[in-house]
């Protein structure tokens, strides 16, 4: 039996970017599958690099790759800080926008190895609850994030007045 590649999982540089918005587009194009899928805007691409790569917000969000050996990223996860509302206890809360492996090395322990980086992440800023959004038609998600540690919190349901 072949043995799997090491993975490294690191801080994203800026020289990602191009590796990492293609499997930012990946992901989407999964999500578009799953009923009832959503709309990107029309420059959603170009935004996505922007938020990724912010360098005037380092500090509050990160966004960390898993490379083989020869340097390919095959995997990412983004985090950021958000301010609760102001009703709530802690004021301050982590939420984990993407987490995508690429489907030929899913099942191999990266996406846990992701998200233990951006809890590592977390912990240094003092983050004791983090937040993550699962399509309600993507159990093969909702599955990975329970057994990360993710417990059921909210249902979260949405209006749409197309006109």
């Amino acid at each position: 039996m072949a043995e799997r590649p090491t993975i490294r999982i690191r801080a994203a540089r800026t020289s990602d970017r191009q590796a990492v918005l293609a499997l930012w587009r990946a992901l989407m194009d999964e999500h578009r599958d799953i009923p009832p899928g959503f709309a990107l805007c029309e420059n959603a691409d170009e935004r996505a690099g922007e938020m990724f790569f912010d360098p005037d917000h380092a500090e509050s969000q990160r966004l960390v790759v898993a490379t083989k050996p020869d340097g390919a990223i095959v995997g990412f996860s983004f985090a950021l800080l958000i301010h609760n509302a102001p009703i709530y206890d802690p004021a301050v809360i982590g939420c984990i926008t993407d987490c995508y492996v690429a489907p030929m090395h899913r099942a191999s322990g990266i996406g846990t190895a992701l998200i233990a980086a951006l809890e590592r992440w977390f912990r240094r800023r003092e983050i004791t609850h983090v937040e993550v959004s699962v399509a309600a038609n993507n159990p093969r998600a909702a599955r990975f994030w329970r057994r990360v540690g993710a417990v059921d919190k909210f249902l979260r349901l949405e209006f749409r007045f197309d006109d």
